[in-house]
C-alpha cells in the first residue's frame, strides 16, 4: 500500500521545463545548456541572473569577470559604428533614425557603468560537471520565450503548467523553432557583414526613398499605397527609348539608383522585381535586400518570391483593380511609350495578370518585411 501510493505521488511531480547541470558539490543549475560544449570541455549553461545571483553568487561572479574584457571590446566597436553611421547620415537632419543614433551614442558613452543583463552563462568544468539533462525541443522553446517576457520563476515549472501561463499572456506556442535570447544577453560581437545588413534592414524600414520596382527595363520608385507611380521617372529610367522599341538592350538604370541611395549616406535598398511569362500564364516576384559593402560596391543580400499561376484566378478576377491609382497609371505609361491605347479585352486580361501580381507580391513581401523586421534595430530601444 506505502509503496503504491509513493508510486501515485512520485507521478505527481512536475517536470521542470529547464535544462539542469548537476555539479559535483550537489547544486544543481536550471536554464538553457549551450551547445555546442565549451572548447575547454565541460558545459555552459544560460541562466537567469535574479536566480543565479542568490543560488550561485559565486559562479555568477566568475561569469562577470571573465566577461568583462570583451563587453569592453564590445562596447568600444558598438560605439564605433554608431559613429560612423551618424557620421554618413550628416546631412539627413532629425529623422527617425537620426534621432535614435543620437540618442543610441549618449547612452553608449555613459560613464555609469552598463546595465546587468537578465540572463548571465555560466561556465562549469569538466572536473566540477556530474551530469548534464536536456530538456524537449518545445520546452526548451517555452523557457526561451517566459525569459523573453520577463516570467519569474520559469524555469521551475512544468511544461504544460508553463505553456498555460504563456498563453495567458498571448504568446503564440504554435512555432517551436530558435528564439532568439539576443536582446536579453550580454551585447556580443558581431562581424562587420552581420552589422552592415542589420543597418541596411533598418534604413529601409524607417528611411523613405528605399524602395523600387523593376518590370524589364524599367526600375522606377515604389509609390505608396493609393498613389500612382511617377511616370516621368519610370520613363526616365528606361534610356533609351529607340533601343527599346528597336529590341535593342538598353543600359541598366539599376547601378544609378544604388549611386544615388550611396550618395545619401544609405547602405540599404530594397528591389522588387516583377517577370511575367510569354504567355501571361505565371506571374512572379523577387524581393531583393541590397546592401553597400563599399564604395560603389553593392550585392545582394537575400531575397524572398512569390509566384502565383494566372489560370488558378476566376476570370473576373482584377476587376477590383481598374479603378487603382497605381494600375490606371501603368496603363497610361504604356500608351505614352507610344504603342497607342489598349484594346479593352487587352486591359481586362491585364487586369487579371494585376490581380495575380498582386498576390505573388504579398507573398514575397510579407517574407521579405518578416526578414527586415528580424534582422533591423528596434528604434524604440537606445541599445542595437
Amino acid at each position: 500500500m506505502a509503496t503504491s501510493v509513493l508510486l501515485v505521488l512520485l507521478g505527481m511531480v512536475s517536470t521542470p521545463v529547464g535544462d539542469s547541470v548537476v555539479l559535483r558539490d550537489g547544486r544543481v543549475l536550471v536554464g538553457l545548456v549551450i551547445e555546442p560544449a565549451p572548447r575547454s570541455g565541460g558545459s555552459a549553461i544560460v541562466v537567469s541572473r535574479s536566480r543565479a545571483e542568490k543560488e550561485w553568487p559565486d559562479l555568477v561572479k566568475q561569469a562577470d569577470q571573465a566577461e568583462e574584457p570583451r563587453q569592453q571590446q564590445v562596447r568600444s566597436e558598438r560605439l564605433r559604428r554608431l559613429q560612423q553611421w551618424r557620421v554618413d547620415r550628416k546631412s539627413q537632419g532629425a529623422d527617425r533614425i537620426g534621432t535614435w543614433l543620437d540618442d543610441a551614442i549618449a547612452e553608449a558613452t555613459k560613464p555609469d557603468v552598463p546595465a546587468k543583463s537578465r540572463l548571465v552563462e555560466l561556465k562549469v568544468r569538466s572536473s566540477d560537471l556530474k551530469s548534464v539533462t536536456k530538456g524537449s525541443r518545445a520546452n526548451r522553446n517555452r523557457l526561451s520565450k517566459a525569459w523573453l517576457i520577463g516570467l519569474e520563476g520559469a524555469e521551475e515549472s512544468s511544461g504544460e503548467e508553463l505553456g498555460q501561463a504563456l498563453e495567458g499572456r498571448g504568446v503564440d506556442l504554435k512555432t517551436i523553432g530558435p528564439v532568439s535570447l539576443e536582446t536579453i544577453l550580454p551585447p556580443s560581437s558581431e562581424s562587420n557583414d552581420r552589422w552592415l545588413i542589420r543597418r541596411a534592414s533598418t534604413e529601409v524600414l524607417n528611411d523613405e526613398g528605399l524602395r523600387f520596382i523593376r518590370y524589364d527595363a524599367i526600375v522606377m520608385a515604389e509609390p505608396t499605397p493609393g498613389q500612382p507611380p511617377n511616370l516621368q521617372a519610370a520613363l526616365g529610367s528606361i534610356g533609351n527609348l529607340t533601343s527599346l522599341l528597336s529590341g535593342e538592350a538598353p543600359r541598366d538604370p539599376w547601378p544609378d539608383r544604388l549611386r544615388e541611395i550611396e550618395g545619401r549616406g544609405k547602405i540599404g535598398a530594397i528591389l522588387t522585381t516583377l517577370r511575367m511569362a510569354p504567355d501571361f500564364s505565371q506571374v512572379s516576384v523577387d524581393v531583393t535586400l541590397w546592401l553597400k559593402l563599399g564604395p560603389n560596391r553593392w550585392v545582394p543580400s537575400g531575397t524572398r518570391s512569390g509566384v502565383v499561376r494566372t489560370d488558378s484566378l476566376p476570370g473576373n478576377a482584377g476587376a477590383n483593380l481598374a479603378e487603382d491609382p497605381q494600375i490606371k497609371g501603368i496603363f497610361q505609361m504604356v500608351e505614352g511609350l507610344g504603342l497607342g491605347q489598349l484594346p479593352e479585352d487587352l486591359k481586362k486580361r491585364s487586369l487579371n495578370v494585376g490581380s495575380a501580381t498582386q498576390q505573388a507580391l504579398g507573398i514575397a513581401r510579407e517574407a521579405a518585411d518578416r526578414d527586415l523586421r528580424a534582422l533591423g534595430i528596434d528604434i524604440a530601444s537606445p541599445r542595437p
